[in-house]
């Protein structure tokens, strides 16, 4: 099996950690990250019995994730390709992540659960690059249970077709 080769956005690798398959998924993919998303959004989740803290430092030091720097100058470069009420509902981890896609020549596949994310990149005719956990998990083997809607196929499918109806209704793009 080709390892894949992902972006994750802070929702993807809290989702991994909370499931409890962030060290499997470490092992099967090449994982990228975001400095912004590594450093500053990937701390902790939520569950029944409280907040549950983990660090990623340790797979970052050992080279199962890589860490990308992005810069205000590219972030707003990127920022101003857009119309501003289109672009504002994206958060600044997933804003980084697509950026550094969009201008990035490599193969990596993007993975998010965060529906206005998946509607930017398919605005950005960036589809083929979109990478839903569910479709991530069950290529690796890992899935083990229903996932919550917003990491299923469907979902991002669904995201990613609006983003091409905003661009084609000229929604999208500064002039």
């Amino acid at each position: 099996m080709v390892r894949p080769s992902v972006m994750f956005d802070a929702d993807a690798v809290i989702g991994l950690h909370a499931f409890g398959i962030w060290n499997e998924t470490t092992a099967c993919c090449n994982i990228t990250l975001t400095d912004l998303v590594a450093e500053d959004e990937c701390q902790f989740y939520d569950s029944e019995a409280g907040r549950v803290y983990f660090d990623l430092k340790p797979d970052i030091d050992s080279g199962r994730v890589t860490v990308v720097a992005t810069s205000v100058a590219s972030i707003q470069q990127f920022q101003a390709r857009f119309k501003p009420n289109y672009i504002s509902a994206l958060h600044e981890g997933e804003t980084t992540c697509i950026s550094w896609l969009s201008s990035s020549s490599t193969e990596v596949k993007f993975c998010t659960g965060d529906n206005y994310a998946w509607r930017v990149f398919g605005a950005l005719g960036m589809s083929e690059r979109a990478l839903p956990l569910e479709t991530l998990l069950d290529l690796i083997g890992l899935r083990r249970k229903k996932l919550s809607v917003q990491f299923t196929q469907a979902y991002c499918q669904s995201n990613l077709s609006k983003g091409v109806q905003d661009r084609f209704q000229d929604r999208v793009f500064a002039v």
